[in-house]
Protein backbone atom coordinates (compact mmCIF):
# COMPACT_ATOMS: atom_id res chain seq x y z
CA UNK A 1 0.00 0.00 0.00
CA UNK A 2 2.37 2.72 1.22
CA UNK A 3 5.37 1.04 -0.42
CA UNK A 4 3.75 1.52 -3.83
CA UNK A 5 3.18 5.23 -3.19
CA UNK A 6 6.73 5.64 -1.90
CA UNK A 7 8.26 3.93 -4.93
CA UNK A 8 6.08 6.04 -7.25
CA UNK A 9 7.01 9.33 -5.57
CA UNK A 10 10.68 8.49 -5.14
CA UNK A 11 11.05 11.33 -2.65
CA UNK A 12 13.31 10.68 0.32
CA UNK A 13 11.41 13.03 2.63
CA UNK A 14 8.16 11.20 1.83
CA UNK A 15 9.92 7.90 2.48
CA UNK A 16 11.21 8.91 5.90
CA UNK A 17 7.86 10.44 6.80
CA UNK A 18 6.28 7.06 6.08
CA UNK A 19 8.96 5.33 8.16
CA UNK A 20 8.30 7.60 11.13
CA UNK A 21 4.55 7.08 10.80
CA UNK A 22 4.81 3.29 10.55
CA UNK A 23 7.43 2.81 13.28
CA UNK A 24 4.97 3.09 16.23
CA UNK A 25 2.72 0.55 14.53
CA UNK A 26 5.61 -1.89 14.10
CA UNK A 27 6.76 -1.41 17.69
CA UNK A 28 3.22 -1.82 19.03
CA UNK A 29 2.52 -4.95 16.97
CA UNK A 30 5.85 -6.67 17.71
CA UNK A 31 4.86 -7.97 21.20
CA UNK A 32 1.58 -9.33 19.81
CA UNK A 33 3.45 -11.05 17.00
CA UNK A 34 5.72 -12.69 19.58
CA UNK A 35 2.83 -13.70 21.84
CA UNK A 36 0.47 -15.03 19.18
CA UNK A 37 2.92 -15.87 16.40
Amino acid sequence: MSAQAISESGDKSDFWQGVRLSMPVVVASAPFAVLFG
